[in-house]
């Protein structure tokens, strides 16, 4: 009996100690942390509202969307990178094309 004893202490502290790690491991998948970045790499970078709304957009020159006027979307006359702000309405009110940056000193 001894010995089975010491097998069900055995038993009993491995038992706890899983159950440690476990709860040290959910705790620390879920805890919700800031990260900073030095520099990030995206093709495409939207910022939403919590309802899911688009707000602004920055994208390369293939990920750019068409121009939304008064919640229509019109197509592009031509192919540029920038960034696009857009309204309640859902209308885009300024865009700022890559090339335009590169004439200002």
């Amino acid at each position: 009996m001894d010995n089975m004893q010491k097998r069900v202490r055995v038993l009993e502290a491995f038992a706890v100690l899983s159950l440690l790690v476990l709860g040290v491991l959910a705790f620390t998948a879920f805890a919700q942390t800031r990260q900073k970045f030095d520099e990030i790499t995206v093709e495409r970078l939207n910022v939403v509202e919590k309802n899911g709304q688009l707000v602004a957009v920055i994208a390369n020159t293939d990920r750019m969307p068409d121009p939304i006027v008064g919640g229509k979307t019109f197509s592009r006359s031509g192919l540029r990178a920038g960034s696009a702000f857009l309204n309640l309405v859902v209308s885009q009110v300024n865009c700022f094309p890559k090339e335009e940056y590169n004439h200002v000193s």
